[in-house]
């Protein structure tokens, strides 16, 4: 439905295509007085066609890829399984000092002038033989995703607020791994690049077959295909006895499929990230265990529990966790188990591998 608004906008344009259609041959015995019935006619018609032409124009845009943006280009991409990078938020390490034995408490803030962070875990201030004044280094994530929260060294260098027992902030290591979503130019690049290859031909049983057989260091792997669209996948690999694969293994693996698999995808490979978690539990130990022997047969065993378990899924359960606590003979009874303060799922990204760095176990009579 044409209305008024499209008639001020499109005036022009409606008077020209008139003027053009009563300039021609057929139509000069007509009259074009505003307000006869051939002018009336001309005009509405003039005017349902060019608002259309525009509609179908602007539709045009919005649905081909070389000029479609924002959700439209997001939808287009989506066909081919490509989707928008979301934008990353910067992480961390600052160094806090302050009174020897003042908590650092997960969720305290600092700042740098551009940017707030949120402090991700809980520690005291160590004494460091320098009197009364110590510090500890605290992991912080950028309350704001995007490069806003990259920053050189000592950028980060205030409170906030005040914090009873600390007194100073500093980040002694730039903080560079934010990012900021990726524009419609970089998206539309990326889809380029990505469909001007083939498709993988090979399955993932296939590839991991493969390495497995030609690279015996490799003991473990996971093929994740069209992991950045169509023609790409990510091979992910660990070595003996957990290990990390060397980058010069990386490279080697990474050769040896563009050179031997007959396809131009593009492979990307990557060893495990280890991601470490805390444990707070309460228990009651049997006699033949101390505090300290519980402690490291629960890390063994867990640990353990978390390699075998390797690329079978994205999170660790929290049940899972606890019906493994359970089963180790250093305990009577368990209860209040917490996993980093929470009693939730560990959420894990592709490397990801677990493993237990801290133990508090508060024993119970």
């Amino acid at each position: 439905m044409v209305t008024r608004k499209d008639i001020d906008i499109y005036e022009n344009d409606i008077n020209s295509l008139v003027s053009d259609i009563f300039n021609g041959e057929f139509m000069i015995k007509y009259s074009d007085t505003a307000g006869s019935f051939t002018a009336d006619i001309v005009r509405a018609f003039s005017t349902e066609l060019i608002v259309q032409q525009k509609l179908y124009n602007e539709m045009s845009k919005n649905y081909n890829a070389d000029t479609a943006e924002g959700i439209y280009l997001d939808s287009i991409c989506k066909e081919d399984y490509i989707f928008r990078k979301k934008a990353t938020t910067a992480t961390g390490i600052v160094r806090i000092y302050g009174t020897s034995g003042a908590l650092i408490q997960k969720g305290m803030l600092v700042a740098s002038n551009n940017c707030v962070y949120t402090i991700a875990e809980s520690k005291i201030v160590a004494y460091k033989e320098t009197g009364t004044v110590g510090y500890s280094d605290v992991n912080v994530v950028a309350n704001i995703a995007g490069i806003i929260g990259n920053c050189g060294i000592g950028e980060i260098n205030k409170f906030p607020e005040s914090y009873v027992g600390l007194e100073k902030v500093e980040n002694l290591n730039i903080i560079s791994d934010g990012t900021d979503e990726e524009n419609d130019a970089e998206l539309r690049e990326r889809r380029r690049k990505i469909l001007s290859v083939p498709s993988v031909n090979y399955n993932t049983n296939m590839i991991k077959e493969m390495i497995l057989n030609k690279f015996k260091n490799v003991k473990k792997l996971r093929v994740i295909p069209r992991w950045n669209g169509k023609g790409t996948a990510k091979i992910i690999g660990i070595g003996e006895a957990g290990m990390k694969l060397k980058d010069e293994e990386l490279n080697d693996i990474k050769t040896y499929l563009d050179n031997e698999i007959i396809t131009d995808a593009e492979f990307t490979v990557k060893t495990i990230k280890e991601k470490s978690i805390s444990l707070t539990f309460e228990a009651i130990l049997n006699k033949e265990y101390n505090e300290q022997s519980a402690i490291e047969l629960t890390k063994n065993i867990l640990n353990q529990v978390f390699l075998d378990k390797l690329f079978e899924e994205n999170r660790i359960y929290y049940a899972e966790v606890i019906d493994k606590l359970l089963e180790i003979k250093a305990f009577k009874k368990i209860s209040n188990i917490d996993i980093n303060n929470t009693k939730e799922d560990i959420i894990l990204e592709d490397e990801d591998l677990i493993s237990v760095l801290n133990i508090t176990l508060k024993t119970l009579d």
